[in-house]
C-alpha cells in the first residue's frame, strides 16, 4: 500500500509541475514548499498560519489550482475558501465541480493535460483582470449563499442519515 502511495504522490508532483513548467517567467506565487529549484519568476510562499494564507488569497486575482490524481472527485474545501476570499479559482475540471461551481462563471476550468489551454486562459485573465474579480465575485456570492455552517451541518446530517438508512436496510 505505502507504494501506491508513493508512486500518487509522485504522480501528483509531476502533473503540478508540469503546470508550473509552462509558466515559466511568469510572476507567480507558489504557496507552500517547491521542491527542486523554481522556475523563473516563481516565488514559494509557506504561509505561517491559516490567517497569513487567507490574507494572501484575498491579495490575489487568480489562484489556480491542481487535484492529486488520488482524489478522482469531489472539490475540497480549497476552492470554497479561495472563492470566499473574491479571488478566481481555476482548477482542473472534474465531473463533479458543476455541481459546487459553474464553470466559466464561478470558476475558470482547464484540462490537466492540455497545455496551450492552461496558458491561454492564464494570459487572458491576467489581461484582463477585470474578468478574474468578475468570476471571484459570483464565486464569493454563490458561497456566501449555498454553503454557510447550517447548509454544510445538514448536508452532512442527511449524507448521514442516508448511510445509516443503507445500513439498517443491509441488515
Amino acid at each position: 500500500m505505502n507504494f501506491l502511495n508513493l508512486i500518487s504522490i509522485y504522480a501528483t508532483a509531476k502533473k503540478r509541475w508540469f503546470l508550473l513548467s509552462f509558466l515559466d517567467g511568469m510572476e507567480l506565487k507558489v504557496f507552500g514548499g517547491i521542491q527542486g529549484t523554481p522556475f523563473e519568476g516563481h516565488e514559494a510562499v509557506v504561509p505561517e498560519d491559516w490567517t497569513e494564507l487567507l490574507e494572501l488569497l484575498g491579495k490575489s486575482q487568480l489562484v489556480i489550482i491542481s487535484y492529486p490524481h488520488s482524489v478522482p472527485t469531489g472539490v475540497g474545501f480549497s476552492p470554497l475558501e479561495i472563492a470566499y476570499m473574491g479571488c478566481a479559482l481555476m482548477a482542473d475540471y472534474r465531473a463533479t465541480l458543476p455541481g459546487f461551481f459553474i464553470p466559466d462563471e464561478e470558476v475558470i476550468t482547464y484540462l490537466p493535460l492540455d497545455r496551450a489551454e492552461i496558458e491561454e486562459k492564464v494570459l487572458f485573465y491576467l489581461e484582463n483582470p477585470e474578468k478574474a474579480l468578475e468570476i471571484g465575485a459570483r464565486a464569493r456570492q454563490k458561497v456566501f449563499e449555498r454553503y454557510t455552517f447550517e447548509d454544510r451541518a445538514d448536508f452532512l446530517y442527511d449524507l448521514f442519515s442516508n448511510i445509516l438508512a443503507n445500513a439498517q436496510q443491509a441488515q
